[in-house]
């Protein structure tokens, strides 16, 4: 009995780590700081090495085609989308429990469905700047929750 009883003890703290590493996790990678912003840019990394390289070569940089990730939360799930070439691009789509995630064919909209609630998103983009609209409708097709906008870095939903 004993025995068990220590198993049923060490079984519920690896779920319990396990929950609390990936909850880490996922706030370190929604937390709305792209991983390209931090590392340092052609600029810095020159000036860290230029007492011991060559100049560099005068070729321009080349301007950026992507942008920052936005997101848009709702009841039905959330969406990470950004702008390439300023156009939308949706990266992702979580459905929450019992909701169910469909794209249209233009690829800038999501909705979730459930058996009484339907959540649409749409990304919209101005130059390389991501906009997540976000509607919300209850059961019959009526708009029963105000619409919220999430947009750029750091815009978020929740």
């Amino acid at each position: 009995m004993l025995a068990i009883s220590g198993w049923f003890v060490a079984a519920g703290l690896a779920v319990g780590i396990s929950w609390s590493a990936i909850s880490v996790v996922r706030d370190s990678v929604s937390a709305g700081t792209p991983v390209v912003e931090a590392l340092p840019t052609p600029d810095e990394s020159a000036s860290t090495t230029a007492a011991s390289s060559p100049p560099a070569s005068s070729r321009p940089t080349p301007a950026p085609t992507v942008g920052a990730l936005a997101s848009g939360t709702g009841q039905g799930g959330t969406v990470l989308a950004r702008c390439r070439a300023g156009r939308p691009v949706i990266v992702s789509k979580v459905p929450r429990q019992s909701f169910s995630v469909e794209t249209d064919d233009s690829g800038d909209k999501v909705e979730f469905r459930s058996s009484d609630h339907r959540t649409e998103m749409k990304v919209s983009c101005s130059g390389l700047l991501a906009t997540v609209r976000v509607e919300e409708h209850g059961d019959g097709g009526g708009d029963h929750g105000g619409g919220g906008g999430n947009s750029g870095p750091g815009g978020g939903g929740d």
